[in-house]
């Protein structure tokens, strides 16, 4: 927060938006099919049809020759291993004749749904049942109504035909969908595709085409990957091809030379596979009835490395067996009176892999495992290993998997394996390794074999600070056993970024160090730290001597041992840039606040900011008119909430506001949802699909506002009276701490936060500034006098 706050309590009320996305953020992997063009699809007259018929339509012989590749899966971790494809043939109309065409698609664009299903299959007893076949997908049609075109497909005796294909590729059955459903039945509890089919100069549309637009949530993505039991509605719109313009035909005895066909040729490395060069062919002057254009691709040592038609494959795979150098791409269009030519040269150097943001975390409440982290240099489609090494240092386990466009992986232990792996507490090493290079990375995971047990502490509060000066505003972030802490101190003379570490769960601590110290001649304040695997990030808001700030990060990569240089990341001293939080969310590390104000502790524009190796940054405003802004994040969504200023003194931090709450699940684009309860936003917390938001109304009541699952807030508990209000969450236990009379109080849950026991009072003199994290343990920061005390406040 920022030294000064206004006295803005916020209004309900219900807005439904969009922030956008981050605009220097292009790389993100696009939902797509990897068959080029889309082919020239139609749909059937069913005028002198009977209703029956509709279901019963199969073409299994042009079905034969298709070759899926199985869906590989994890049977260790109960995932679905990245990079995995498999070839469905999806439906052609041509010559009056339904045909089918195969289609590689990959499953990486599906790992949210196909995850979400096993994660639902782990959490069944169905498994050990006999296969369950009571269950259907019913797919409807509808038009998008315009001129000329009637508002339904029923009108017109018409329906489009649609296919459906188990995982592995495999042709369920094929009908005709319209208002009235096409339902494919007999199927079991599993993900299937469905894929409608293009109608292109279709008779009841006069020569027009009858295309897909979209599903009935907006998406547009083919084919679509459902679960049974789903409905699902495809819209069609009537398009209207322009006709090209008619050549008039040259007079007998006169003369005429046609233009030859000419082809321009460009390559480039594509930003959303890693390792793919996609290739770009323009040709004039196309010759009627001649169509085919041949790329062959030439490694630097001259041989052939690959030839396709285009468009139907658009690029090439680059592989460090193939090697680096230039690669000599050649076009050719072979017509009637010759053949067309192109050539260039594309250069490839392959940087040196990394293995960046290793992370590994445990669920105390599921007793699940997750791994997480991204190679930099890798290359979509290349193999790693992951070693899993006990305390002893002795490999236990290992998994392989592969990369999927994007050289990043994710590897999830189910509870009942990993309660059978990690059966002992210490610290477990996960060694990644690049299988084409050797390179290597780890991270390391401390395991309390007792986290589950609960017990009343009898610790007693720790003085961690133990300076001369005056020590407050602590904040705290905690990993198994190890205990981070974070505090401002005046001690020489100007406020510094103090750092301490326990490693045996809170009984003992490291000798303070200063990690931020003005390099502007001001004051280093308001910290925020939180940690993942072996890597530390801490900002802080960090003041010059004309007191104007900027937001200042330093991180550490070895658990807190050591600490990189100090980064400014937005700023650059000018006015007020206050209130910084950070948060690690897929990998990615943000970095939210509140920029330049006109005044100390005013309104200004949200910014986030997000990297993925922790040094380059890119920033975007996602508000404004903002104060009081906080940031968590869950393993599904990163979450934003801040105070928005309507009216009043915007440049003074007064006036009437709302309270704003944003989430994303790709932390790229937000969407904001329903209003929090009337409160005053102090700080967020997530675990599972919960999120917990604590603050202090106009009256002093300490309150926490709780959602499960969905967007929308409802209404908020009253915990106490006082202010300072703190909250954390671990499975489904929520704390909130806060400052009543003087005194430092816990209140906590064991219900996600339905209810709350009798609070406690925590340490023995007045005190301010809580904060509370838990992993296992809940442990509990605060100021006391000019000290920083830590206790273990449950086991």
């Amino acid at each position: 927060m920022s030294r000064k706050k206004g006295a803005a309590v916020a209004v309900i009320i219900v807005v439904v938006a969009a922030i956008g996305g981050f605009a220097a953020y292009s790389a993100m992997p696009r939902q797509q099919e990897d068959a080029g063009p889309e082919p020239v699809l139609t749909t059937i007259d069913r005028r002198n049809e009977s209703d029956s018929d509709s279901s019963t339509t199969t073409i299994a012989e042009n079905a034969s020759g298709q070759q899926p590749q199985q869906q590989q899966q994890n049977n260790n971790t109960g995932t679905v291993i990245a990079n995995n494809t498999v070839v469905i043939n999806k439906p052609v109309y041509r010559n009056n004749t339904i045909i089918y065409q195969p289609v590689t698609i990959n499953l990486e664009n599906y790992r949210t749904t196909i995850n979400h299903h096993i994660e639902l299959e782990n959490d069944d007893d169905s498994a050990t049942k006999p296969a369950d076949k009571s269950h259907s997908i019913t797919i409807r049609a509808k038009r998008i109504q315009s001129e000329g075109w009637s508002e339904k497909f029923t009108d017109d005796g018409v329906g489009m035909f649609t296919a459906v294909y188990d995982i592995n590729g495999n042709i369920i059955k094929t009908g005709y969908a319209d208002e009235r459903g096409f339902t494919v039945s007999g199927l079991e509890d599993k993900l299937y595709f469905v894929y409608p089919a293009d109608c292109n100069d279709c008779g009841n549309s006069k020569k027009n085409d009858i295309v897909f637009m979209q599903w009935e949530d907006g998406s547009k993505n083919r084919p679509r990957l459902v679960p049974a039991d789903s409905n699902v509605t495809a819209s069609y719109g009537l398009v209207v091809p322009e006709r090209p313009k008619q050549v008039p035909l040259i007079p007998p005895g006169e003369t005429g030379t046609a233009a030859e066909p000419e082809m321009t040729l460009k390559a480039h490395n594509s930003t959303y596979i890693y390792g793919w060069v996609q290739v770009s062919v323009q040709l004039k002057n196309k010759v009627e009835s001649y169509d085919e254009i041949l790329v062959s691709i030439y490694a630097p040592d001259g041989t052939l490395q690959d030839s396709f038609s285009y468009p139907e494959q658009q690029g090439f795979f680059a592989s460090r067996e193939t090697g680096e150098g230039d690669y000599r791409i050649v076009v050719t269009y072979e017509y009637d009176k010759g053949t067309a030519r192109a050539e260039i040269t594309h250069p490839i150097k392959f940087a040196t892999p990394k293995f960046v943001n290793l992370s590994a975390t445990e669920d105390n409440n599921t007793g699940t495992m997750r791994v997480d982290g991204m190679l930099e240099g890798g290359l979509a489609g290349e193999n790693i290993t992951i070693a899993l090494n006990d305390p002893d240092d002795q490999t236990i386990k290992k998994y392989a998997m592969s990369f999927g466009t994007r050289p990043i992986f994710t590897l999830f232990i189910p509870g009942e394996e990993a309660r059978a792996i990690f059966n002992e507490t210490g610290n477990y090493t996960f060694v990644v390794t690049h299988l084409p290079t050797g390179v290597q990375g780890s991270v390391t995971l401390s395991h309390n074999n007792n986290a589950n047990e609960t017990e009343e502490a009898s610790t007693t509060p720790m003085n961690v600070s133990g300076n001369a000066g005056r020590s407050e505003r602590a904040d705290m972030a905690v990993q198994g056993s190890d205990v981070y802490v974070v505090w401002q101190d005046d001690t020489s003379g100007h406020h510094e970024i103090m750092f301490a570490k326990s490693s045996d769960s809170g009984a003992t601590f490291s000798e303070p160090v200063a990690i931020g110290r003005s390099e502007q001649g001001g004051s280093s304040l308001v910290p925020d730290i939180v940690v993942s695997g072996n890597s530390v990030y801490v900002v802080w808001a960090d003041y010059n001597s004309q007191n104007q700030s900027a937001i200042a990060l330093r991180s550490s990569n070895d658990s807190g041992k050591t600490f990189g240089d100090t980064l400014i990341l937005g700023g650059n001293y000018t006015g007020e840039n206050s209130d910084p939080h950070v948060a690690i969310f897929k990998g990615n590390i943000y970095v939210l606040w509140v920029a330049a104000g006109a005044v100390e502790g005013s309104a200004g524009d949200l910014m986030l900011a997000r990297s993925s190796d922790g040094v380059e940054f890119e920033a975007a405003v996602v508000g404004s008119n903002a104060t009081n802004p906080a940031m968590t994040s869950s393993d599904s969504a990163l979450y934003l909430a801040w105070q928005q200023q309507l009216s009043g003194n915007a440049t003074e931090g007064r006036g009437e506001g709302v309270n704003v709450f944003a989430s994303s699940s790709d932390g790229t684009n937000f969407e904001t949802a329903e209003m929090l309860p009337e409160m005053t936003i102090q700080t967020m917390a997530a675990s599972a699909d919960a999120v917990y938001i604590a603050g202090v109304t106009n009256n002093n009541t300490v309150t926490i506002a709780r959602s499960n699952g969905s967007a929308s807030f409802g209404d908020a508990l009253e915990i106490g009276n006082g202010a300072s209000s703190h909250v954390a969450a671990s499975g489904a236990g929520v704390y909130v701490a806060w400052v009543q009379d003087g005194k430092v109080l816990l209140a906590s849950s064991s219900d996600g936060g339905e209810t709350f026991e009798v609070a406690s009072v925590v340490g023995d003199d007045e005190g301010s500034w809580p904060k509370v994290a838990a992993d296992g343990n809940v442990y509990m920061a605060w100021t006391e006098g000019s000290d920083i005390m830590v206790v273990v406040a449950a086991k």
